[in-house]
């Protein structure tokens, strides 16, 4: 039975910390996992993951960490300490050094208070990485509580050779982790050959890991192949496990990581010199959106080494100050601050975005020819400013957009416009659910003063009931006081995204 096959590997895991016997734990448990089902948890009740978690079956406890545990610091709290009542086993280490870096917060401490101790019994060098990751940018403080558990990573010693039977029998039933080992490093080595992705996702959901899964219905959704229950489903396995498929990315905001085609996309992190150490790791592969909030790092590096980056967001323009070479897979760039598109850089930029003055982005709207842009992007507009700066359509680059919350580049939330070139239509989307209420009061009719006669709208399906109450009450004020047509056909607006 494959129960307890896991039960004689958690033994002897216990006894070497062996990372060969760790990996077969990993395998093992999904392929006792799977056929029992997700654990699923209906809003605030936990019921069902006590009851489970009180069975002790080592079998059970993937379905238990397959749980979103972006949650209260209390129900954490309250799940670390169940967890804490089991044998060593590595899955639980890894999951919950994944869990604390949803926790940044002085009034989380308590969340790292529980975890650390776990760590530190069940220490295995798989999770340093993630210490690192964890501890970066972090007070002294803060970094002590997990230095029991560096203490005990550090103290494990190489073990004689796991018996070869115990290793033999897991074999027969999982397969040699060997093939995906090399599945893995032939993506790394061509990380935009998505026949290669679908090759490693078909042999890792043979192996029971839910990111083959993943993988193959995100292809699918990029290839307009898959239906709506498949976005339902990525949405799941990406609320479950994303944390621990970013890998020990340093400082980077969970909340905000995009996945496409399988693997993380667009990243936004606040590391400075510990993003250069980490740019190793094969996650960076994939990313080709990348948001600093820290300017104390090698940006021409960090570009250099990101095979697919293709659109870069800074904090302030000092990052550029001392950046050499030219950089021609990077077609939008946008700055928190004010800033010139700089062509020795960036010879094929078509976005750009600042944080400008009215003055400043009429300079950048003119000289948008010479600099060859498509579009203008002016992040944290006020509001009152709109109409005149839409009214400069008539002239310039192809599309002028705004975000009216700057802080995060061609991340910011909010409201959103896009105007176009000598058109009397505007798009407006909303992806944020909490929109200041002032936007959208004001919004249209900012636009309607600036020559624009139609709007069409798009609301993100997860937009709350007041800010839908409030958006449809002022789209139809200035349809009937200014006569502009408002559609709700509209779409999202990516404001990096090359003008199609």
């Amino acid at each position: 039975m494959s129960v307890s096959l896991l039960d004689r590997l958690l033994v002897a895991w216990d006894g070497s910390r062996d990372a060969v016997i760790e990996d077969a734990i990993v395998r093992i448990g999904r392929a006792v996992a799977r056929p029992r089902g997700m654990l699923l948890l209906e809003g605030s009740d936990e019921r069902r993951w006590y009851e489970l978690a009180a069975t002790g079956d080592a079998g059970d406890v993937d379905r238990l960490l397959d749980v979103p545990w972006r949650t209260t610091a209390l129900r954490v709290c309250n799940r670390v300490a169940e967890l804490a009542k089991r044998p060593p086993d590595p899955r639980i280490a890894r999951r919950l050094v994944a869990c604390a870096r949803h926790f940044r917060s002085k009034a989380d401490l308590a969340v790292h208070e529980a975890i650390a101790p776990v760590l530190r019994r069940i220490a295995t060098p798989s999770i340093v990485p993630h210490l690192d990751a964890l501890s970066a940018g972090r007070t002294y403080s803060f970094t002590q509580l997990y230095d029991g558990a560096r203490a005990a990573c550090a103290a494990i010693a190489p073990t004689a050779p796991t018996d070869a039977k115990l290793l033999d029998e897991v074999r027969a039933r999982t397969g040699d982790g060997d093939d995906l080992a090399a599945l893995w490093a032939d993506v790394g080595a061509d990380p935009s050959d998505l026949a290669r992705r679908a090759v490693l996702a078909d042999a890792l959901d043979v192996a029971n890991d839910p990111r083959g899964e993943f993988i193959q219905l995100q292809l699918a959704l990029a290839a307009g192949t898959a239906d709506r229950k498949a976005r339902s489903r990525c949405d799941r396995l990406a609320a479950v496990h994303a944390d621990m498929w970013l890998g020990a990315l340093p400082l980077i905001e969970m909340r905000t990581a995009r996945f496409a085609r399988g693997f993380p996309v667009a990243i936004e992190t606040r590391a400075g010199r510990a993003l250069t150490a980490s740019l190793d790791r094969s996650e960076w592969a994939t990313v080709e959106e990348l948001t600093l909030l820290d300017d104390c790092l090698d940006l021409g590096e960090v570009m250099r080494r990101l095979p697919l980056l293709r659109r870069i967001g800074l904090r302030a323009s000092a990052s550029l100050e001392g950046v050499t070479g030219t950089y021609p897979n990077i077609e939008s760039a946008a700055c928190l601050t004010s800033w010139y598109p700089r062509r020795d850089l960036f010879p094929n930029l078509r976005v750009a975005g600042g944080n400008w003055n009215q003055q400043q982005l009429a300079s950048i709207h003119k000289a948008s020819t010479s600099l060859g842009l498509d579009a203008v992007v002016h992040f944290g507009v006020a509001v009152g400013a709109l109409r005149e700066a839409a009214a400069m359509r008539a002239t310039g680059p192809r599309e002028l957009r705004f975000a009216f919350q700057g802080q995060r580049g061609f991340q910011a939330t909010g409201w959103r416009v896009r105007v176009r070139r000598g058109s009397p239509v505007a798009d407006l989307s909303l992806d944020a659910p909490t929109p200041r209420t002032d936007d959208v009061a004001h919004l249209p009719f900012q636009l309607a003063d600036a020559g624009v006669r139609q709007l069409r709208v798009y609301l993100h399906p997860d937009v709350g009931h007041r800010a839908v109450r409030e958006s449809r009450a002022a789209f139809d004020r200035v349809a009937r006081y200014r006569g502009v047509v408002v559609t709700s056909d509209g779409a999202p607006i990516d404001l990096g995204a090359p003008v199609g």
